[in-house]
């Protein structure tokens, strides 16, 4: 709220749009695992890192930064288990946001 003036309205729509494009961007993870395109899963854990940030959605955010330093390094491995954490996180938060 403090990030947009109080506007709670701003607030309803940022989240929206932020849970309505967070399937497509968590689809895209899990083909570039599957792909074994480090590169392409290291775009799709930094593009959900700042998103989870601009919301302040701080472990959604936490864990897709340790997915995208993985996947900068070259390490595939925790990936999965990574995108996975991330799934749930943000499962949390729909129930969060949705009470």
């Amino acid at each position: 709220m403090e990030r947009v003036g109080g506007d709670a309205g701003l607030v309803r729509e940022v989240l929206d749009l932020f849970m309505d494009n967070m399937p497509e961007q968590m689809d895209g993870l899990r083909r570039a695992i599957s792909a074994g395109d480090v590169q392409e899963a290291m775009l799709y854990a930094h593009t959900v890192k700042g998103m989870a940030a601009n919301i302040s959605a701080g472990p959604l955010c936490a864990t897709a930064s340790a997915a995208e330093k993985a996947a900068r390094e070259g390490d595939l491995s925790p990936l999965a288990a990574l995108a996975e954490r991330m799934e749930l996180e943000l499962e949390a938060l729909r129930a969060a946001l949705d009470p």
